[in-house]
């Protein structure tokens, strides 16, 4: 499993217009870690921990495109929601 060039974050704390936030606490410490610093338009990869159906780990995966979200003050992730995918279907 190769998740190292990817961000983890919460899939399921997609916020009212469609996008991820990118301002979770595992998120942010993942990217001070990587030395990621976010900018507009940037691509993203990411990640969210998820089973296969014989409950192995087998993350989501998606890319997406930084956007700083002026209303709610934070940077969040905009993704084509038919792009999500399991790792284990990504080889």
């Amino acid at each position: 499993m190769n998740l190292k060039d990817r961000i983890w974050v919460d899939f399921n704390a997609q916020d009212e217009d469609a996008n991820y936030p990118l301002d979770g606490s595992k998120t942010l410490f993942q990217l001070r870690e990587k030395k990621v610093v976010l900018t507009e338009c940037m691509e993203i990869k990411l990640y969210d921990d998820d089973l296969n159906d014989q409950r192995e780990g087998d993350p989501l995966i998606v890319e997406g495109t930084v956007h700083f979200d002026s209303k709610n003050n934070r940077w969040v992730a905009l993704v084509e929601e038919s792009s999500f995918r399991s790792l284990s279907s990504d080889k």
